[in-house]
This record gives structure tokens, sequence and C-alpha cells, in this order.
């Protein structure tokens, strides 16, 4: 796709067009024709203008804004190209987003934020500075899409060592827009965002650590279990899940029990994938020893898994083990299409000592499947990926992490 690099001049803008690459990739150069709506400001008003770059390299006339204050080319946000304005242009966008730009606009700047950290074109601490600003958006969509970033950048920017300082990070971020919207679904209340709540809510009671949701998620599901009309059926299964993080034998066999109960498909999910939950490491591993069991169709084995990726990189790697461990019994009892997507459940994560572990196992013959090869390779750029990534970003996040309040 196009590379958008704006400068500001005299009588305008000069914005010149390369080829965008993830950093450190070479390809070879290519121009495009590419349509633009530049939205810009003069500190005062707010003007758009259209234009066609055809060519390298083009001075854009902004009309009535000679010096402009900052300009965004992703007028509309329907722009499909990266772009890069001097950085204290980025921060005066960012600053002025909610009253200047349109809620699309504003999730597209979120979105290209994230091509340009992938780039190399920002560093770690202001890609966090800049999207942290957008979590506490009045629109929904915006701030759906500051977490599905902060989800992709996770895995490379939050060592162990850093998880206390991201739950910090994430609260600081987040928990504005919960505080405003609430814990429950209130009378007409935008469908937007009732949907965005789950989310939201599970964001900041497991990667924020936020013991008021945690709680208000416990007391919700008790709720929920003595009568599904006292929760918004939205939140069924966050707050399950929730309440299964730090819960006993007991709850564990409410939910075991409420499963074999189940008759509709979508109420074993719910219960099934809150089984995974717990972190209770023998209820861990009764939860893996159930799924190979009767009870458990085969088009819902891997449901607890999704529940067990919650909680971290500890418990991905005891699935790994029991995963390996158990293989011919899995295989046998899951839909021959899902064994395709078991390589990815040893992940690789930021690890190249998981990502060997992974090639070890699905390469050897008796583990072989058509396609394997290209599984376990396309598993094997995403951690480099990722390892890249917290090389090039690590200090420069951890500092940032450190400089909060």
């Amino acid at each position: 796709v196009p590379y958008l690099r704006l400068v500001p001049s005299d009588g305008g803008v000069r914005i010149t067009q390369s080829r965008a690459t993830p950093f450190g990739v070479e390809q070879p150069a290519q121009l495009w024709k590419v349509p633009l709506t530049l939205t810009y400001s003069d500190g005062r008003e707010v003007r758009t203008t259209s234009v066609l770059l055809d060519r390298e390299s083009a001075l854009v006339a902004l009309p009535g804004c000679p010096h402009p204050a900052w300009v965004m080319p992703d007028g509309g946000g329907v722009g499909y190209f990266a772009w890069r304005a001097p950085e204290d242009m980025l921060v005066r966008i960012a600053h002025e987003a909610r009253t200047a730009l349109s809620p699309a606009e504003r999730v597209a700047f979120v979105g290209n934020l994230d091509l340009l950290l992938r780039m190399g074109e920002v560093h770690g601490d202001g890609y966090l500075a800049a999207l942290g600003g957008f979590g506490d958006d009045p629109e929904p969509q915006v701030v759906n899409a500051v977490m599905e970033q902060l989800g992709s950048v996770r895995g490379a920017f939050v060592p162990d060592s850093l998880e206390p300082l991201f739950r910090r990070y994430v609260r600081h971020t987040l928990g504005p827009t919960l505080d405003r919207v609430g814990l429950e679904r209130r009378p007409g209340e935008d469908e937007v965002v009732s949907t965005m709540r789950p989310q939201l809510v599970q964001w900041l009671a497991l990667q924020g650590h936020d013991e008021k949701v945690l709680a208000w998620a416990r007391d919700a599901a008790k709720r929920w279990l003595a009568d599904p009309a006292s929760v918004d059926p939205a939140m069924a299964d966050v707050v399950l899940l929730l309440a299964a993080r730090d819960g006993d034998a007991a709850l564990y066999d409410t939910f075991r029990t409420r499963f074999e109960q189940a008759t509709v498909p979508a109420e074993r999910r719910r219960y099934l994938s809150a089984m995974g939950g717990f972190a209770d490491t023998t209820l861990e591993r009764r939860t893996l020893e159930y799924v190979l069991g009767d009870k458990v169709v085969a088009s819902e084995t891997m449901t607890p898994f999704m529940g067990m990726a919650t909680r971290g990189e500890r418990a991905s790697l005891r699935l790994w083990d029991w995963m390996t461990s158990h293989y011919d019994q899995l295989v046998a009892h899951i839909p021959p299409p899902a064994v395709r997507f078991l390589p990815m459940m040893g992940g690789g994560g930021c690890s190249e000592e998981r990502l060997a572990r992974v090639r070890e196992f699905f390469l050897q013959p008796e583990h072989a499947m058509p396609g394997i090869e290209k599984l376990v390779e396309r598993n094997a750029e995403r951690t480099h990926d990722c390892l890249s990534m917290r090389a090039r970003e690590g200090r420069a996040v951890e500092a940032y992490f450190r400089s909060l309040p």
C-alpha cells in the first residue's frame, strides 16, 4: 500500500509517497494514484480539500490556511494507505481529534498508528501515549479500536516483568470510559455501547486487574446463576469467565452441572468456556481431562482452551504441555478440520524456545498433516515479528510505563 509523508511547507503541505513496508523489509519501489481528502486546521477552523496524488511528491495548497497547525490526509477515514506527519503535528491531531475528526476518522487515526509502529516510523512510547488519548473517547467504535490495537501489541510490549505497569496503563486508559458508561446496561442505552461493554469489562478485569470490576463480576455471576434475567445477556459470558478466575471447586462444579444440563449450544459453550477460566491448576487439569470425556461433543472440545488463553503465558504453556502429551487422544476427539489449528495452541508468543518446541513437535512424521509446514512457518513469522518489535521498542515502552503517574 502507499505510504504518505506530510511536511508543512510555505503555502500548504508537501506530500511524498513511497511504498509501505514492515520494519526491516525491502520491496521494489512503487507509485500509485492516490485520491486524498485532506482535513486540516489553522488552529481555529477545520477545513477540507481534495487532491489526486499521482506523482512521487507534490506541494498541495490548503485553501484559507497557508500555514496549517495540522493536516490529516484521510478525510472520512476511508483511505487505503499509511501516512505520517511530523510528531508534533500527530500530537496536535490526537489532542483535537474528538472535536476536529469524525468517529470514522478517529478509528482510522488509531489504525494508522499501528501501521506506523510496524513500519518503525513511530516508537513504542509515542504510540502508547497517542493511543492512550483515545481510550476514553465518547464513541464506542473508537474505544473498540483502541482495545484491538492494545491486544495486537501486548505480546511484544508486555513481558511478565512489565505486567504490573501495563495494568496501570490499562486502568488509566480504559477506566474513564467504563466510569462513564457504567457496569450495567442503562434504559434507552445505545446498542453500540451495550456491545462494547463486555470487552471493556474483560480488559479492565483481566489486563487491568481492576478489583472493583472483578468484585462486580463475581456478584453478577452469582445473580446470573440465581436468575439469568437479572444480568444483561450480553455480559453473561464475561461475568462467568471472570468469576471463574478466582473461583473454587464448588463454583467449578456448579458450572459443570449447568453445562451438562444445558440443551442450547450457546449455553453449553458459555459454561464450558468459563470452566477454562479457573486459575486453580487442579481445576484446570480437571477441565482438560473433562473435554476428552463423553460429556463434551467433538465440536466443543477446544472451547475451554479459549478461557485458558485469557490467563496469560503460564496457562498457555501448561495447555501446550497437556496437548502434546495427549495429542493422539485429542486428535481422535476433535473434528478433522480443527486439527490444523493445533499448532496455534503452542503459539510462540515472543519466545524462540516455544517456537522451537512447536516446530520440533509438529514436523515429526507421526504428527504430520496436510499444510502443517505452512502453519508452523506462519507461526514463526508472528513470533519473529513479536521479538523484533520487543527488541526495537522494549526500552522506550518500559520508560514510558515507568513515567506514568
